[in-house]
């Protein structure tokens, strides 16, 4: 339910051509991708092959989408996949084949050539990434730790000037340093120690379950105080979280509420209202996170029956380990105290 109600066709970028061009995305797509029908048959039967293939899915695989089922993924806003852009596509030129775009016996030029994959890219493998890199009589292959797709221009940050998206700032500037020097990546120590992404380690229904703060000098709170401390912070990581799959600018709590986020020309203001992750948590505030130095810091309040109080909390989350240090007052008892950063 919180996937679809933060999904908002985010595929119609529109805007200047010279930044995103529909027109060029969809040729590549009709012209490089597989089909789920013959691009080669008359149009009038694209659709019947469509349908076909589509059936034998529901019939075969019908979990290929969970906890979606095929028909949510085939209607939904977000279309992320463009099961059906191609099915008035012009049929290709004679001798040029569909899903084929490398000609037979095709030689490759030697000029310095980088080719980036990130590790858990789902959608060009580092196996595929190596293997065009094999094209090339000159190429260097980088397979970038804890990454995915696009992971020199497109890791999730906010465009900043002059690394793009990069908020690892490792893999863009390795970029701009092969492109400048012509052909010399630099130092790339730095792929090793990008930072793993961050998962839940449970979704706790209730705040009482989740795995209390550590106890840091000047600590007044009890075990009760500290496991609500880090049920605040899951609620503020699990924003962080979810701004980069949100196309709306908004989010939803988990279990209620919302969070909003804005570009500040460095990274993305976030403001929670209410925002639930624990059932009947309710945590409000604002955070700011720095993409550039991986700075995240800001305030809250919370209230949950019988309970309530305020917070500061802050981590950097360029850092492999990150510590969340936690400070503030829990049920009318000064709370000081770091947890693993959400």
């Amino acid at each position: 339910l919180r996937l679809v109600a933060e999904a908002r066709d985010s595929y119609a970028l529109g805007g200047g051509y010279r930044g995103y061009s529909v027109g060029l995305a969809d040729a590549v797509t009709c012209a490089e991708y597989r089909q789920k029908f013959d691009l080669e048959a008359p149009v009038a039967t694209r659709d019947g092959q469509f349908q076909a293939f589509f059936a034998r899915w529901r019939e075969n695989h019908p979990d290929a989408f969970a906890p979606f089922s095929i028909d949510d993924a085939l209607h939904s806003q977000m279309d992320a996949l463009y099961f059906d852009v191609c099915l008035t596509w012009p049929r290709p030129p004679s001798g040029v084949r569909p899903a084929e775009p490398i000609p037979p016996g095709a030689r490759f030029p030697s000029v310095p050539t980088l080719v980036l994959s990130g590790e858990l890219d789902t959608v060009t493998s580092p196996s595929e990434g190596q293997a065009t890199a094999k094209l090339f009589p000159n190429a260097r292959f980088i397979e970038t730790t804890n990454l995915v797709h696009e992971s020199a221009i497109g890791d999730g940050g906010v465009y900043v000037p002059p690394n793009g998206q990069d908020f690892s700032q490792c893999v863009g500037p390795l970029v701009r340093r092969f492109m400048r020097s012509g052909g010399d990546a630099g130092d790339t120590s730095c792929v090793a120690k990008i930072r793993p992404i961050r998962t839940v380690p449970a979704f706790a229904r209730d705040f009482t379950k989740v795995e209390p703060a550590t106890p840091a000098p000047g600590n007044q709170a009890d075990a009760l105080g500290l496991r609500l401390a880090s049920a605040v912070a899951e609620t503020i990581g699990d924003a962080v979280a979810r701004y980069y799959t949100s196309t709306s600018n908004f989010g939803a709590g988990l279990r209620g509420g919302r969070f909003t986020f804005a570009a500040n020309g460095k990274g993305y203001t976030l403001k929670l209202r209410d925002a639930e992750w624990a059932q009947g948590l309710k945590v409000s505030g604002e955070i700011a996170w720095d993409q550039l130095s991986g700075a995240v810091a800001g305030a809250v309040t919370f209230a949950a029956p019988g309970h309530d109080g305020a917070l500061a909390i802050g981590w950097n989350d360029q850092e492999t380990e990150a510590t969340a240090t936690l400070a503030g007052v829990v049920d009318g008892q000064t709370l000081a105290a770091t947890r693993v950063a959400p």
